[in-house]
């Protein structure tokens, strides 16, 4: 009996383990994406930036200027000035 509840705790011990793993590679996936996205967004590549972002997507300028996707792909296609610089000096992502 007690091999069985100690292999029963070894599972669940596993399966914990298991699942922290997956969460942490799921936060890591998040970050490279963001990542992505700045990449993107820098060198206006608008066709990864259209791959990157759901249909769906709306966005809120700091300036209080709403867009879709649609529209947020235009501006940063027909933007007057050069991103130079574009990182996420920190940042984490919770699940």
């Amino acid at each position: 009996m007690t091999s069985i509840c100690m292999m029963l705790v070894a599972a669940s011990l596993a399966v914990s383990a298991q699942n922290t793993t997956m969460l942490g590679n799921a936060e890591s996936r998040i970050l490279l994406l963001e990542h992505a996205w700045n990449k993107a967004e820098r060198r206006r590549d608008i066709q990864a930036l259209d791959q990157l972002l759901a249909g769906t997507f709306t966005y809120a300028d700091n300036d209080g200027s709403f867009y879709t996707k649609a529209q947020f792909l235009e501006s940063i296609r027909n933007a007057a000035e050069a991103i130079e610089q574009l990182v996420n000096e920190q940042g984490n992502a919770r699940i």
